[in-house]
């Protein structure tokens, strides 16, 4: 299953200019794992809205993942962008007491 925006959601969250969103890829249906979302083009879609060092909060079925926006370059002949973000750090939690 390809990405949906209707799952890319905008945090309230900025950094220095730098948007927040999140991604819940578990509610698309497909039950996407962190290898098929970070592969350069899944986010190509939302190109008009992700910038360069966005951040995106990844709910995958292998996990919860922070994503960055490394590139997002426009096509003026093709009208498209093409995005690509980085592999992913985990999030992980762990309550010991």
């Amino acid at each position: 299953m390809a990405f949906q925006a209707k799952f890319l959601g905008k945090d309230s969250i900025n950094y220095g200019g730098s948007k927040t969103f999140v991604y819940d890829a578990s509610s698309t249906g497909a039950n996407e794992a962190i290898a098929a979302i970070n592969t350069s083009g899944y986010f190509n879609e939302a190109w008009n809205d992700l910038a360069v060092n966005d951040r995106i909060r990844v709910i995958a079925t292998d996990g919860q993942f922070e994503v960055y926006v490394n590139a997002n370059n426009y096509d003026a002949v093709a009208g498209t962008g093409a995005v690509d973000v980085t592999d992913g750090l985990q999030v992980t939690a762990t309550d010991s007491d």
